[in-house]
């Protein structure tokens, strides 16, 4: 059986120069008790150097033919007929971590190479 691997390449765009798809961010506060270990390199949270944060994966929609093994499986090995979900959540780190979402991001987009641009569209999960 011949794998297929789908590279993506994600474009962003927008008036501000950030865009992505949906957001989320939590945060936890650490007890009294923990301790942290002794921090060894700056940290990476920079607003000049890196001012999006975005995680994007790939699942196996759940359409399609050959069916998946199980829907919103974590993948990037897809065969031809196969539904392709691309997902994304981002972060803008220079507004303090103001979730990227519908409101305040103007486009993004997946581009792989040979196919026209496929916007990402905001969405609760299975939308």
């Amino acid at each position: 059986m011949r794998r297929h691997i789908t590279h993506t390449l994600v474009g962003l765009l927008a008036a501000a120069g950030l865009a992505a798809g949906a957001a989320g961010a939590t945060t936890t506060a650490a007890s009294a008790a923990t301790t942290n270990p002794p921090v060894t390199a700056p940290p990476i949270q920079t607003n000049s150097h890196h001012p999006l944060f975005l995680y994007v994966d790939t699942v196996e929609g759940a359409g399609g033919t050959p069916a998946p093994a199980a829907a919103c499986a974590m993948t990037n090995l897809f065969a031809p007929g196969q539904l392709v979900v691309f997902r994304m959540w981002g972060v803008d780190a220079t507004t303090g971590g103001l979730a990227l979402t519908q409101s305040n991001v103007e486009k993004a987009f997946v581009r792989i190479p040979g196919l026209a641009p496929i916007p990402f569209t905001y969405g609760a999960h299975g939308k």
